[in-house]
C-alpha cells in the first residue's frame, strides 16, 4: 500500500513518470477553473483514463503534499475506486473527506468497523454520522454494545441515532437516554422515544412547567405517535401545559376516539389554545357520531377549539351537537366562536336567547361577541356605538366584531358598506387598526372582490402615513391587497386594477414593509415585477437623475430575486454598484440587490469584481467569490483587501496557490500593529505557517494571539502544535491561555484517549497555569471524556486549592455521575465546601440518569452542621426530591429546629409537596403535632414555624388529587395551632377543609359540620379570616353550595353572614360560566338584606366576572 507523502521515484524534478506528468497536467488544468466547474472537470478526466493510466496518476497524486492527496481522493471517488477510498482513511489530511465519501459509496462495512474500533474520539463521532447518513443500521447495531463497553454512555448516545428502531427502543427502555439523544431519535425511532415520555412527565415537579427541551420533544413526537402521547398524558394529572405546546393538540385530535377513551368525562384542557385542525383530524372527526362529537367538545374549555370541531361536521348536524353537549345550559355555555359556525337561522335564534339572559351585561365583551353573530342590520347600531368607547381595548374588539359580523352576514352590499364606514378605525391606535384589518382579511374571498378601491385607498393612506403603524400591520395590508387583486383577476374583474396595483406598490415601498419582503402573488393576478416598476418608474428615475438612489435601491431590494425581470431598474442598480463615484453605502446596498437573482449571481459577481476588485469582499459578494467563483479570488487578493472570515472547510475549495497567497496577505495584516484588532484576528485565522502562528501567539495582542492558537491547532501536526499550545496553557491567566486550552480540544480529539488524559492532567495540575486555563481544562475533560478522566478530576480536586478551579472540577465531575462510583464522594465533599464550589455543582442540569446521584448528594448535605451548607442543600432539594424521596426525613430538623425563616419555610413547603406526591400525610401530621407541643411552651420560634407550615398547607390550589390526605394534613395543622393558642392561624386550614367538603358527591342532607367548626374558630372575630383568599374548586354542585349558604345565613351573628357572602363571591365566576348564576343571585339578595351592615356591604361587593366576560376569539 502506498503511504501518504512518499517521495516520487521519478528522477529530477519529480515529473519523470507518465503518472507524474498527467498529475501535473491535471493540476494545471483544474487550478484556473472556478470551483463550481472544477468537480465536473475532475470527474470527466478520471472516468476517461484507462485503468493503468488512472492507477499511475492516482499513485503520483497520493505521493504528493496534502492538496494533491485531496485531489487523489477526489480522483478515486469519481472513479468509484473503493480500495483507494478505504486506504485514504489512514491519512489524517484526507480522512474526513474519505469518511464523507463512504456515505454514498459502497465501502465494505468491515473497513468502517476496523477503523472505528481504535479511532480517536473525533473520528469515532464522524463514523457514527456516516453510519446514520448511509443507513448502515445493521453495522451500528453490531457496534453499539462494544462502543458502550469501550467508551461509555456518551459514545452510545452518539451512535444510537444510526441504529435500527428496534435496537434503539430496547436500549432506551433498558438504559434510558438524555433528552438531546431522544430528540435525535424522534424521526428515526419514535417508538423508542415514546417509552421515555411517561418517566419524563412523572419527573416534573408539581406546579412547574415542562423544560423547554421536553416541550420540543413532545411537539416533534405528537404528530408521529399521537395515540401513545395521549396514553401518557391521560396518566399525567398536570397535562394542561403540554397541550398548549404548539402542534401537540392538533396532532392529538387526529385520534378523537382515543381522546374520548383516555379522558372520558374529565376536562382535558383549560385556557386559551388556538388550534387549526389538520386534514387528517377533520376526516377523523367527520367519522364520529354526533353524541361523540358533543362529548369531545366538552373536553375543552375554549370555544375556539369546540368551534373547530363543529366546523368539521356538516351544517345540518351542528345545532344538534351543541344541544347534546350543553343541554339546559346551552345559552350559558355556548361561545361566540361556536355560534358563528351554525346555520343562519339557528345562529340568530340562539344569539337572541343568549342576549336576553340577565347575566350578559350591556357593556360586557361577551355581548359584543354574541351580538356580532346576528344579521348585520340588527347588530350594526350596537356595535358601532361600542366603537366610540373611550377604552381602546373595547374599541379594538368592537371594530373587529363589527367587520366580522358584516362578513358573516354574507350580503354582497353589506360588507363593502361596513368597510367604508370604518374610517375611524384606520386613524385609531395601531392595535385597533391591525385588529380591523385582520377581520377584513378573514372574510370570504367572494366578499373581498366587492371591496371598492376607494375604501382600500383610505386604508392604505392611513396606514402608511401613521407613525405608529407596525410592520405586521403593513404586512397584513399588503397580503389583503394582493388577495383582492388575485380574486378580482380570477373572477374577470379588471376595472381599476391599476389603482389597486398602485396601492399595493405604495405599501410595498414603505420602509417598514421592506424588512419582511413582499408577499407572494399568484400569476392569475397579473402582478409582475414589471407592473411594480411601471407604477414607480417616474419617481425612481427622477430621484436617480439627481444622484439620490434611495428609492431605486429600496425597490431593487423589495423585488429581490425578480429584479432581473425589470431590465431598466436592473441596469440602474448595476450601474450604482459598479460606479466608482457612488457612495460606499449605496454601492454596498446596490451590490446586495444586484447579485440577488440566482440565475445571474455568479456572472454578476464577476462584473462587480471586474469593476472594482474590492467589491469582492462585500458581505453579499464574498460568499459567491469564496465558494463558487473561486477564479475571481486572485483579483480580490490583488486588491490587497482584508478578506472577511470564512469557514475552514470552505477554504478547501481554493487552489493551493490561492491559499498560499491568502495566507501571505493575512500574515501581513495579522502582524500590522496599525490594523484594527477584529481584522487582525480574522487574518490570523487564515495564516498557514506554524512558525508565524507561534510568533503571533507569543507577541500579538491577546485577541489576535487567541485566533492564532486556534488556527495552529487546526493546521499544524499534533506533534508540532501540542508543545506550543501546552506552553501557552501553562502561562499566567488571560485570554491567550484560555484559548490555548480550548484549542487543545481540537488536537486532543484526534489523538488516542490516553494521551489526551495525560496532557489535560498536566494542565490541570500545573502550579504555573492560570486559573482560567485550569478551568478550561476541567471543562474539556468533561466534554472529551477520555479514559481515566474521573481519576484526573479526583486527583485535581484533592490537590488544587484555588476555589474557582475546584468549582470547575466539581462541575465537570457531574458529567460522570451514574457512570463512575467515585462521583458521589466528590460531590459530597464539594457540596460541603466553599459556597462558590457548591453553587457550581448545584447549577448543573444533569441528564435523567444522573439526577438521582446529585439528589442523594444534596439530601446528604441537608444534615451538615454548617448552617449555610444545610440551608443551600434544603433549597436545592426542593427541586430534586422526586429523585430521592426517601431523604425527606432530613427536612424535619430544619422545620423543627432553629433555622432561618427562608430555610424553614422552604423545608416545610418541600415536606408538604413530598407528602402530596407520595399520598402519605403521616409525616406532616407528626411534624405539626410536635410543633404544636413545643409552641405551647410559649417559645416564639416554634410558633413562627408552625404558622409557616400552616401557611404552606393552606395555600389554595383547587381540588388536590387526594382530598382525604389533604384534609388530614389541614386538620393536623389546625389542631396544632389551636392547641397552642394560635387561633387566627387555625382559620385558613379550617376554611380550606370547609371548601374541600363541597367538592364531594352531592349528599342529602349536605354535610355542614366543617362550616360550623369554622364559624366557631372565628368566634365573631372577622379579622381572623380577612387574609384568606380561597379559590373555587371545580366540580361543586350548585345545590350543595346553596345549601351551605342557607345554613350559614340561618346561624346567629355576623361571621356566618360574612362567610356566606365570601362563599357566594368565590363561586360567582363558576356560576356565571356553568349557568346557575340566577340561583346564586337570589341568595345574594338575601345576604344583601342581612341585619348586619358589614355583611350587607360585603355582599354588595360581589361581582359576576366569570369566563363569559372574557373576549372570545
Amino acid at each position: 500500500m502506498l503511504r501518504p507523502g512518499t517521495p516520487a521515484d521519478s528522477g529530477p524534478g519529480g515529473h519523470g513518470t507518465p503518472g507524474e506528468r498527467i498529475a501535473t497536467e491535471l493540476v494545471g488544468h483544474l487550478d484556473p477553473l472556478p470551483f463550481s466547474r472544477r468537480g465536473r472537470a475532475l470527474s470527466v478526466r478520471a472516468r476517461e483514463l484507462p485503468e493503468g493510466t488512472y492507477a499511475a496518476t492516482h499513485a503520483a497524486l497520493r505521493r504528493g503534499d496534502p492538496p494533491r492527496r485531496v485531489l487523489a481522493l477526489q480522483f478515486a471517488v469519481a472513479r468509484r475506486d473503493l480500495d483507494a477510498v478505504a486506504a485514504a482513511l489512514a491519512d489524517p489530511a484526507v480522512r474526513r473527506r474519505a469518511l464523507a465519501a463512504t456515505i454514498r459509496l459502497p465501502v465494505p462495512d468491515s473497513v468502517l468497523r476496523e477503523f472505528v474500533l481504535d479511532a480517536a474520539p473525533a473520528d469515532r463521532r464522524a463514523v457514527y454520522g456516516v453510519l446514520r447518513r448511509s443507513r448502515r443500521s445493521a453495522l451500528a447495531d453490531e457496534l453499539l454494545a462494544e462502543m458502550h463497553r469501550r467508551h461509555g454512555r456518551a459514545d452510545t448516545a452518539a451512535l444510537l441515532p444510526a441504529c435500527s428502531a428496534a435496537v434503539a427502543e430496547r436500549w432506551v427502555r433498558v438504559r434510558g437516554q438524555d433528552t438531546a439523544t431522544l430528540l435525535r431519535l424522534v424521526r428515526t425511532a419514535a417508538d423508542a422515544v415514546v417509552t421515555a415520555v411517561p418517566g419524563m412527565l412523572a419527573a416534573r415537579l408539581p406546579g412547574r412547567p415542562l423544560p423547554a427541551e421536553h416541550r420540543t420533544l413532545l411537539a416533534l413526537l405528537a404528530p408521529r405517535r399521537p395515540a401513545a402521547v395521549l396514553a401518557a398524558l391521560a396518566a399525567d394529572q398536570a397535562h394542561n401545559d403540554v397541550l398548549h405546546i404548539p402542534g401537540v393538540l392538533p396532532a392529538l385530535l387526529t385520534e378523537p376516539e382515543a381522546l374520548l377513551r383516555e379522558f372520558g368525562g374529565r376536562r382535558m384542557l383549560n385556557g386559551h389554545c388556538p388550534v387549526t385542525l389538520p386534514p387528517r383530524a377533520r376526516r377523523a372527526i367527520a367519522t364520529l357520531a354526533a353524541p361523540e362529537v358533543a362529548r369531545l367538545g366538552l373536553l375543552f374549555d375554549q370555544g375556539s377549539i369546540r368551534a373547530a370541531l363543529l366546523a368539521a361536521r356538516p351544517d345540518g348536524e351542528r345545532r344538534r351537537i351543541v344541544e347534546l353537549a350543553y343541554g339546559e345550559t346551552l345559552t350559558a355555555d355556548l361561545s361566540a366562536a361556536e355560534l358563528r359556525t351554525l346555520p343562519r337561522a339557528d345562529r340568530t335564534e340562539l344569539a337572541g336567547r343568549i342576549l336576553a339572559r340577565p347575566d350578559v351585561h350591556e357593556q360586557s365583551w361577551r355581548r359584543l361577541a354574541i351580538t356580532a353573530t346576528l344579521p348585520f342590520a340588527e347588530a350594526e347600531e350596537f356595535l358601532r356605538e361600542a366603537t366610540s368607547s373611550h377604552r381602546y381595548r373595547q374599541r379594538t374588539v368592537a371594530w373587529e366584531e363589527m367587520l366580522r359580523c358584516a362578513a358573516l352576514d354574507g350580503a354582497p352590499e353589506t360588507f363593502p358598506r361596513a368597510v367604508a364606514g370604518a374610517g375611524r378605525a384606520w386613524h385609531d391606535q395601531d392595535m385597533v387598526r391591525g385588529a380591523a384589518l385582520r377581520a377584513i382579511s378573514e372574510a370570504p374571498r367572494a366578499l373581498l372582490a366587492t371591496l371598492p378601491p376607494e375604501s382600500l385607498g383610505e386604508i392604505v393612506a392611513a396606514c402608511t402615513t401613521a407613525r405608529d403603524t407596525r410592520r405586521t400591520t403593513l404586512r397584513t395590508l399588503a397580503d389583503l391587497l394582493a388577495t383582492v387583486l388575485r380574486v378580482r383577476a380570477a373572477r374577470g374583474v379588471v376595472e381599476q386594477t391599476d389603482r389597486l396595483r398602485s396601492l399595493l406598490a405604495r405599501v410595498w415601498s414603505d420602509r417598514r414593509t421592506a424588512a419582511s419582503g413582499p408577499p407572494a402573488v399568484h400569476p392569475p393576478a397579473g402582478w409582475t415585477a414589471g407592473e411594480i416598476w411601471r407604477l414607480r418608474r417616474a419617481r425612481v428615475l427622477r430621484e436617480a437623475a439627481g444622484g439620490r438612489y434611495a428609492e431605486a435601491l429600496r425597490l431593487g431590494g423589495l423585488l429581490g430575486r425578480t429584479l432581473g425581470d425589470v431590465p431598466e431598474l436592473d441596469d440602474l442598480v448595476g450601474r450604482i454598484a459598479c460606479a466608482a463615484t457612488t457612495s460606499t453605502e449605496d454601492r454596498v446596498e446596490a451590490a446586495a440587490a444586484w447579485i440577488a437573482p440566482p440565475g445571474t449571481r455568479e456572472s454578476r459577481a464577476a462584473e462587480l469584481v471586474a469593476a472594482d476588485p474590492s467589491l469582492g469582499a462585500l458581505d453579499a459578494v464574498w460568499p459567491v467569490v469564496a465558494t463558487r467563483r473561486t477564479d475571481l479570488l486572485d483579483s480580490v487578493l490583488d486588491a490587497r483587501t482584508a478578506l472577511p472570515p470564512i469557514a475552514e472547510g470552505r477554504r478547501g475549495r481554493w487552489t493551493e496557490t490561492q491559499r498560499s497567497r491568502a495566507a501571505e496577505q493575512a500574515r501581513s495584516v495579522a502582524g500590522d500593529p496599525d490594523a484594527e484588532l477584529p481584522e487582525r484576528a480574522a487574518a490570523a485565522a487564515l495564516v498557514r505557517d506554524p512558525a508565524v502562528l507561534s510568533d503571533l501567539a507569543r507577541s500579538a495582542p491577546q485577541p489576535v494571539a487567541a485566533a492564532a492558537l486556534g488556527a495552529l491547532a487546526r493546521r499544524a501536526p499534533s506533534d508540532m502544535s501540542l508543545p506550543i499550545l501546552l506552553a501557552h496553557a501553562d502561562a499566567p491567566s488571560g485570554a491567550t491561555a484560555r484559548a490555548a486550552v480550548r484549542s487543545l480540544g481540537t488536537v486532543l480529539a484526534n489523538l488516542p484517549g490516553t494521551e489526551a488524559t495525560e496532557r489535560l492532567r498536566a494542565v490541570l495540575n500545573s502550579p504555573r497555569a492560570g486559573v482560567g486555563a485550569a478551568k478550561e481544562a476541567a471543562r474539556l475533560i468533561a466534554a472529551l471524556r477520555p479514559p481515566g478522566a474521573m481519576e484526573v478530576l479526583t486527583e485535581a480536586f484533592r490537590s488544587v486549592s484555588h476555589r474557582d478551579v475546584r468549582a470547575a472540577v466539581a462541575a465537570a465531575a457531574t458529567a460522570f455521575a451514574g457512570d463512575d462510583d467515585r462521583v458521589p464522594a466528590l460531590l459530597d465533599e464539594a457540596l460541603r465546601g466553599p459556597a462558590a464550589v457548591r453553587a457550581a455543582v448545584l447549577a448543573v442540569r444533569p441528564a435523567a440518569y444522573q439526577r438521582p446521584v446529585l439528589a442523594r448528594a444534596v439530601a446528604a448535605a441537608m444534615d451538615d452542621q454548617d448552617a449555610e451548607v444545610a440551608g443551600d442543600a434544603v433549597i436545592a432539594y426542593r427541586d430534586r426530591w422526586p429523585d430521592a424521596p426517601g431523604a425527606a426525613a432530613g427536612l424535619v430538623r430544619h422545620i423543627l429546629g432553629n433555622s432561618d425563616s427562608h430555610r424553614s419555610r422552604t423545608a416545610a413547603a418541600t415536606y408538604v409537596q413530598i407528602a402530596r406526591g407520595t399520598g402519605d400525610p403521616g409525616p406532616v401530621v407528626a411534624v405539626a403535632a410536635e410543633l404544636g407541643r413545643t409552641a405551647s411552651t410559649g417559645e416564639s420560634g416554634p410558633a413562627r414555624r408552625l404558622r409557616e407550615l400552616t401557611s404552606v398547607i393552606s395555600t389554595d390550589h383547587g381540588v388536590p388529587d387526594d382530598v382525604v390526605a389533604e384534609t388530614t394534613m389541614l386538620r393536623a395543622v389546625a389542631d396544632a395551632c389551636r392547641s397552642c393558642g394560635l387561633n387566627a392561624a387555625a382559620v385558613p386550614p379550617l376554611w380550606r377543609i370547609a371548601t374541600l367538603s363541597l367538592s364531594g358527591l352531592p349528599a342529602d342532607p349536605v354535610e355542614t359540620g366543617a362550616w360550623d367548626e369554622l364559624v366557631a374558630a372565628i368566634d365573631e372575630r372577622p379579622y381572623r379570616f380577612a387574609a384568606t383568599h380561597p379559590v373555587a374548586p371545580r366540580g361543586v354542585e350548585s345545590s350543595t353550595l346553596l345549601s351551605v349558604a342557607d345554613h350559614l345565613l340561618a346561624l346567629p351573628g355576623s361571621v356566618p353572614g360574612l362567610l356566606a357572602s365570601r362563599l357566594l363571591g368565590v363561586f360567582a365566576g363558576p356560576a356565571n360560566r356553568d349557568g346557575w348564576s340566577a340561583d346564586l343571585r337570589a341568595r345574594l339578595v338575601l345576604v344583601r338584606a342581612h341585619h348586619d351592615p358589614d355583611v350587607r356591604e360585603s355582599a354588595n361587593e360581589v361581582r359576576f366576572s366569570g369566563a363569559a366576560y372574557r373576549p372570545l376569539p
